[in-house]
């Protein structure tokens, strides 16, 4: 079937419906190429009759979808070509994962140190444009790339340093879905006997690259004997190349640092290295291409049933019998060519040689394709429109011990077989008695793409759009991403944290680990919980505002690496003031200490800080002393060794003393004493023995003053009395200085 969608169909619409147009009953030609790692096109002829409507007729343009009936899937192309003629329409369509691809613009995306699964949906979910396909990939040798100012499917296949050049692999493009796994296809063990006379099965061969003995030398004079391939004697005269390993070198008074200690060890390595040559290299056998014409094959009689019953998918190996060298070929398919009106395979190529990438370069194919508005990327969508459009060409066949669902009625040509039976659920798309690459088994294994004999192997879990995910694809734990930057590496017994912004930082911000402290009396380990901020990083205890925001409780700032600005009360929250003594630790709102909290100042301690409350008593306990004590028996209490300090009621003393000596004591009486430097007396005078400043006034009800002066129970300034006194002794100072200067003129004057 061949349907015509318009250029800005969806996904779901190209899968589900039969779009605008059926074209089977207009088509004279249609015919699918597709080459492995190259291009996948097809070339078809409309003829233009009175089923040719004028809207059918402006439809048919550049970007318009095709959904075409390939051998064993219906396949998705768009238009890139249009010739109209008086009669009819050619029109050529590439594979939509290739026009698709070219439409996606890589700005500045470098996928680093990631595996193949890792970096070709990286580099698909950094482009610019709409996104319909689905890219993955099997392959999980880690590298790095760096594209800028390019398209998607230069990145993936056309440029020096593209997916398939940094990470290698093999194409598969199926509807919507791009590939690029280790591997395509199947080794099979069909066998083709190569002879002159076989219609249908043509052999091109090259002995150019042929070699059966190898001379292999190393560095300056090391050479090893002549190495003789087991197939030698296959071919009328031994083929002898000199082949030099210039890396294999003897250690000797001019090379005393790199080398093989002896030469015997070098020859040895020298032999090694030819023998994988021919094992390996496959240097030994002729380089052939071969095409196999299904049509002209399948007129010779021995290969009549395998035409019928064999279908050779790209990547398949088969084996090719050269019966004038007497050789086995073990060959690939390359590319194929299928004649989708007659529903039949034209030609199928095959080679030994090396598979080169060569997919379709961006010169070569149209310009620009316009950009189209992307309606989702909805996983969901895709498997019910795959299923729902897969029930017209299904085939459920009963057998005795199990169920088949098929892509044909015949079990010998089906490609596609569900088949399920008491051992569990199986998929192949190498036919029934193929390989089952996907399934479940009543055990519980589970066998994907990504998931092998029932084991979770470095696998990449991500949500819709790509901006979370989980990586498995790394030896160094579980990385949980945000917009591909590591957030959290989960490793062991270590959660670690990252800066997932992106910036040049890439060492952890912070740790939460399960750790263990060694009791040095019993060396027992003793497990606990460790959170921590890394070198120049912070940690705080924070909650949520009114504002959406969120406001410290508690910072903890070794590295001093915070703004050192605290926010204001509630009341006056537009303001804020400046710390100016910095601390390692900050609380940033009030602190109400209860029960029995402990906060130890030092090791030596037994509590550094301890509130607690006993009876009618509360109180802060230092090396469980007394620091102070809060109750109605004793007021305020302060003790420190020999410190202390009591306020009570009237009857109470109030002291300050140390070792009995009092420094500063008020009695009930309301008499005190100040020691040392001032004290009451046996006699009960109060004694200074120093200077004495009192810069407030002093009141006595004394009847006399030490200097036998009457009070009058009236209060006296000390310091204005004081202040009274220095300036009278400034004053007569001057008159001094004034009279003596006088003195010495009245002397000069005598003296002349």
């Amino acid at each position: 079937m061949i349907c015509l969608f318009d250029r800005f169909s969806s996904r779901e619409e190209v899968l589900t419906t039969n779009g605008d147009y059926i074209l089977d009953n207009i088509c004279t030609k249609m015919v699918i190429k597709e080459g492995l790692n190259g291009d996948f096109i097809a070339e078809g002829t409309f003829i233009l009759n009175n089923e040719f409507p004028k809207e059918l007729y402006d439809m048919m343009n550049e970007l318009s979808i095709l959904r075409i009936t390939d051998e064993s899937s219906e396949e998705v192309f768009r238009i890139i070509s249009v010739r109209k003629y008086k009669k009819y329409i050619d029109v050529v369509c590439r594979h939509i994962t290739i026009t698709d691809t070219v439409n996606l613009w890589l700005e500045n995306v470098k996928p680093t140190e990631l595996t193949g699964s890792s970096a070709i949906d990286y580099i698909y979910k950094n482009s610019i444009g709409k996104k319909d396909l689905f890219v993955s990939s099997d392959i999980q040798e880690i590298n790095t790339a760096y594209y800028e100012n390019v398209k998607v499917h230069q990145a993936f296949t056309d440029l020096d340093n593209s997916f398939l050049n940094k990470w290698g692999g093999e194409i598969t493009r199926n509807g919507y879905n791009l590939s690029i796994n280790k591997r395509r296809g199947i080794d099979t063990d069909v066998i083709i006997e190569s002879r002159k006379d076989l219609t249908g099965f043509e052999s091109r061969t090259n002995l150019d690259s042929l070699c059966t003995g190898i001379v292999p030398k190393g560095y300056g004079y090391l050479k090893a004997p002549i190495q003789y391939s087991p197939l030698v004697n296959n071919y009328p005269s031994p083929i002898i190349k000199e082949f030099k390993y210039e890396f294999v070198k003897v250690k000797d008074e001019n090379n005393p640092d790199e080398g093989f200690e002896t030469e015997q060890e070098g020859i040895d390595e020298l032999i090694r290295l030819a023998e994988i040559e021919f094992s390996e290299n496959h240097i030994d056998v002729i380089q052939a291409e071969y095409t196999i014409n299904y049509i002209d094959l399948s007129r010779t009689k021995e290969y009549k049933d395998f035409i019928s019953t064999q279908t050779l998918e790209l990547g398949d190996s088969i084996t090719v019998h050269e019966k004038d060298f007497d050789i086995k070929v073990n060959s690939r398919i390359i590319s194929r060519t299928y004649d989708v009106l007659k529903k039949s395979r034209i030609s199928t190529e095959l080679s030994n040689v090396k598979v080169v990438p060569n997919p379709p370069t961006v010169s070569n194919l149209i310009a620009e394709l316009e950009k189209i508005t992307s309606k989702g990327d909805n996983l969901s969508d895709y498997i019910t429109a795959i299923l729902e459009s897969g029930i017209k060409d299904s085939y459920v066949v009963l057998k005795p011990n199990e169920l088949l669902i098929m892509d044909s009625k015949d079990i010998n040509t089906a490609k596609n077989v569900t088949r399920y039976n008491k051992n569990g659920l199986g998929f192949s798309t190498t036919g029934y008695y193929g390989n089952y690459t996907y399934g479940f088994t009543i055990d519980g294994k589970i066998n994907a793409s990504l998931i092998a004999t029932g084991v979770l192997s470095t696998v990449l879990i991500q949500n819709a759009d790509g901006s979370l995910q989980i990586d498995l694809g790394n030896t160094n734990g579980i990385n949980f991403k945000r917009n591909n930057h590591v957030a959290v590496n989960l490793n062991g017994s270590e959660m670690k944290f990252y800066d997932w912004e992106g910036t040049s930082r890439t060492d952890p911000v912070g740790t939460l680990a399960s750790v263990r402290i060694v009791n040095n009396n019993t060396q027992r380990k003793i497990p606990g919980i460790l959170l921590a901020n890394e070198k120049n990083s912070y940690m705080t205890f924070a909650y949520k505002n009114d504002n959406g925001n969120y406001s410290s409780y508690i910072d903890f700032d070794i590295n001093n690496v915070m703004p050192k600005v605290l926010s204001a009360s509630d009341e006056e929250n537009t303001k804020a003031r400046e710390i100016t003594t910095y601390k390692p630790i900050a609380f940033q709102e009030g602190v109400d200490f209860k029960d029995y909290s402990t906060f130890s100042a030092r090791p030596s301690m037994k509590y550094g800080l301890w509130l607690g409350q006993a009876d009618d008593a509360y109180i802060i306990k230092n090396n469980s002393r007394n620091c102070i004590e809060l109750s109605s028996a004793s007021g305020i209490s302060v003790s420190n060794d020999d410190y202390y300090l009591f306020t009570a009621n009237t009857e109470r003393t109030t002291s300050v003393s140390s070792s009995g000596y009092n420094y500063f004591n008020v009695t009930a009486d309301r008499r005190f004493s100040i020691c040392d430097k001032l004290y009451t007396n046996n006699l009960g005078n109060v004694v200074c023995n120093a200077s004495l400043l009192v810069t407030g006034d002093i009141q006595s009800n004394a009847v006399y003053r030490n200097l036998s002066e009457k009070l009058d129970s009236k209060p006296i300034n000390l310091l204005h009395e004081l202040y009274i006194k220095d300036l009278e002794i400034e004053q007569l100072k001057s008159d001094i200085s004034d009279l003596k200067k006088q003195i010495e003129n009245i002397n000069s004057k005598i003296g002349e």
